[in-house]
């Protein structure tokens, strides 16, 4: 068996993975909301959130010490890249036996998630699209390669953080944070495709938004869902009614201060792309990883299995 401990800008989470009959299959998982985007101080991660981040990981190393685990992936992104002290997280986990530390890219994350679309059938030309807490991965592709994968440095958490008064984005911080996002996709070299793409979606952002869209979906299906679903939402959102709060707090309670953040972000990628459907998967950057970590002890590897 083995773990991944992916420590995100929004949550923390691990997951255990049993190869058997060249078949990975998911065996647990357990999810930490820690807001560590919110510790950053300018280029620093404070103490607290060094605190929060190491203690977390640690929980869950120890979740899994008299577990028969081969090794233990440690996956830190965002958050961690940006801080100037990031040294100092890579250091309390350097010397334990079995865990292998991977401090991403944004570039290695982007493709860790495009890899993990590919296990499942997309399109042959689109976009792949992962709205973290504190940074955006894309990836544009044609004819099954990818033509450029990257990270915005802009995402649903520090977004709130530095556009956001209270809870719900009004009109001047949606305004801002669109046009940073065009901006950054500009910068990044991201060309707008000629013919309108799918967009793929993954990571928690989109998951909450594809529930927001339609809570009785399949999660492990990836069904087409309009883009033009996405303006409808934002504009629920920020209505500010109690309905709209309601819906929030019964669909995606964890992601009540981000998720219209996270929409925003979307729309924005939305007209710089133009892509006419999205689909939404239950993999991402972890299942990317694991895979194409095992490939070389496994070369027979078949689709993973997801479901718990």
């Amino acid at each position: 068996m083995y773990a991944i401990i992916d420590l995100g800008s929004n949550t923390a989470r691990m997951n255990i993975y049993k190869v058997k009959n060249h078949v990975i299959k998911l065996k647990s998982s357990h999810k930490e909301t820690i807001g560590l985007a919110a510790y950053l101080e300018g280029d620093q991660l404070s103490d607290e959130g060094l605190d929060v981040a190491i203690k977390t990981v640690k929980k869950f190393l120890k979740e899994i010490k008299n577990s028969r685990i081969k090794k233990t992936y440690l996956l830190a992104t965002a958050t961690i890249r940006k801080a100037s002290n990031k040294d100092v997280f890579m250091r309390a986990f350097s010397d334990i036996k079995n865990v292998d530390i991977h401090l991403l890219s944004g570039a290695e994350e982007a493709t860790y998630d495009f890899h993990a679309v590919f296990l499942d059938a997309p399109a042959p030309t689109g976009i792949v699209v992962d709205i973290g807490g504190g940074s955006t991965e894309i990836v544009t592709y044609e004819n099954n390669k990818i033509t450029r994968a990257d990270a915005i440095p802009i995402g649903s958490l520090s977004s709130y953080m530095d556009h956001v008064k209270k809870l719900i984005p009004g009109k001047k911080a949606r305004k801002k944070i669109k046009k940073k996002v065009l901006k950054y996709l500009e910068e990044a070299g991201f060309n707008p495709m000629q013919n309108p793409p799918i967009l793929h979606g993954v990571g928690g952002t989109m998951r909450a938004a594809r529930k927001l869209i339609d809570n009785q979906a399949d999660p492990y299906l990836a069904e087409p869902l309009p883009m033009d679903e996405v303006k409808p939402l934002i504009k629920m959102i920020a209505s500010k009614e109690k309905s709209a709060y309601l819906k929030l707090i019964r669909t995606v309670p964890e992601r009540i201060h981000t998720i219209g953040t996270g929409l925003v972000i979307l729309d924005a990628i939305h007209d710089y792309f133009r892509p006419t459907q999205m689909r939404i998967f239950t993999q991402g950057v972890r299942e990317g990883f694991i895979v194409k970590n095992l490939e070389k002890d496994y070369p027979e590897l078949k689709p993973l299995e997801l479901r718990l």
